[in-house]
């Protein structure tokens, strides 16, 4: 198994996964992509359907936007974590929507806050711990690899 940073030469691969990946109900239209849970301000953006979110996503991660890391089996995608910093995730849909409850100062500017949103893990790879690992590396990858 292989952990990789979401970059922009993997844009086309990363919405191929979500493509092919059944979401939690196996209704196609309910394909999320993880663009709300992205840095970007949701003011005026449009994710009414499952093609409008691809095509977004496409553009968040070619834009280095909707940041997170991919689990590779046998050069294959089998899993994804959405992860960033608190910082910059305060103006997405999904945070608005979800976590406007929470503070949002942090309280100590020289220790950035990770927020990971989500996890997406292949049917056949599920129960495997590839979940666990993104986890585990999400929690030791240096702040620096994570934020724009």
């Amino acid at each position: 198994m292989c952990l990789r940073k979401a970059t922009p030469d993997l844009s086309e691969e990363y919405v191929h996964f979500f493509d092919i990946t059944p979401h939690d109900d196996n209704i196609d239209d309910h394909k999320c992509y993880c663009v709300c849970w992205c840095s970007a301000d949701c003011e005026g953006k449009d994710f009414s359907s499952r093609e409008k979110r691809r095509i977004i996503a496409t553009k968040y991660i070619k834009e280095n936007i909707l940041q997170g890391y991919l689990a590779y089996y046998n050069d294959e995608i089998v899993g994804w974590c959405n992860a960033n910093t608190k910082s910059d995730c305060l103006k997405c849909a999904a945070w608005q929507r979800n976590m406007s409850s929470l503070p949002i100062e942090e309280n100590d500017f020289n220790n950035k806050i990770k927020s990971i949103f989500c996890f997406m893990i292949a049917p056949k790879m599920q129960r495997k711990g590839i979940a666990a690992q993104l986890l585990k590396h999400v929690c030791h990858a240096k702040v620096f690899e994570i934020i724009r």
